[in-house]
């Protein structure tokens, strides 16, 4: 949600921000779940921190900090992407991370490539490809849409969220589905969003199918 790119916030991201702005944003989740499977880490926090570098080229870094049983950073990644907006309605997004994992995850640390485009239309329609180059060489594309309602009273928003993925080389297939659910408030300097994450993985994914992941966030800009 930045470690040098947080995967599932910055590739979601909307208008560039200002060359040399840093966001700060730290995440409490109940589980970690990427792309549908459960990591089994229990209760986690996500720390993340975006840099843009210069107004359509950033850097980020985002980490897993395992909270349950004994305290331990599980993974570590590392992003770079680059947006340009001269295919209005559409933003072309392209970039790479690397997935610093530790042993404990069933993941192997690995790279990717990444592209895809944002429509700014209603309904913030999105579409992104994933290329691992490195370990489990395949193609993951997910489908995604997001939706904001202004609370003028509450000094935030309600946001819903919904994607599909789908993967080339290894499930072969529809791979997983997620839904969200959040509340954005704006305190001051920061920003406060409790949200559900609901995730269906294929039974190739994750044998123990549906998940839900319970969040905190907390954003500031500087």
């Amino acid at each position: 949600m930045r470690r040098w790119l947080s995967i599932c916030a910055l590739l979601t991201a909307g208008p560039l921000g200002a060359a040399g702005s840093v966001d700060l944003t730290a995440d409490f989740v109940s589980q970690y779940v990427f792309r549908g499977q459960s990591l089994r880490q229990g209760v986690s926090v996500q720390p993340t921190l975006h840099y843009d570098l210069l107004d359509n080229l950033s850097l980020a870094l985002w980490a897993n900090f395992r909270l349950a049983n004994s305290l331990a950073v599980s993974e570590t990644d590392y992003s770079v992407q680059w947006t340009a907006l001269t295919l209005r309605p559409a933003a072309l997004t392209l970039g790479g991370v690397v997935y610093d994992r530790g042993t404990n995850l069933g993941l192997r640390s690995t790279s990717e490539l990444f592209g895809g485009l944002d429509f700014d239309v209603p309904g913030r329609p999105a579409v992104y490809l994933w290329y691992d180059c490195a370990q489990r060489t395949g193609l993951y594309a997910e489908l995604s849409a997001r939706q904001r309602w202004l609370l003028a009273d509450y000094r935030g928003t309600v946001d819903l969220g919904a994607a599909l993925g789908f993967d080339a080389g290894r499930v072969n297939g529809f791979h997983d589905a997620r839904l969200s659910l959040g509340f954005t408030r704006h305190l001051g300097d920061w920003q406060l969003r409790p949200s559900v994450d609901l995730h269906f993985p294929a039974a190739a994914v994750d044998a123990q199918g549906f998940q839900p992941v319970f969040r905190v966030s907390a954003t500031r800009s500087f």
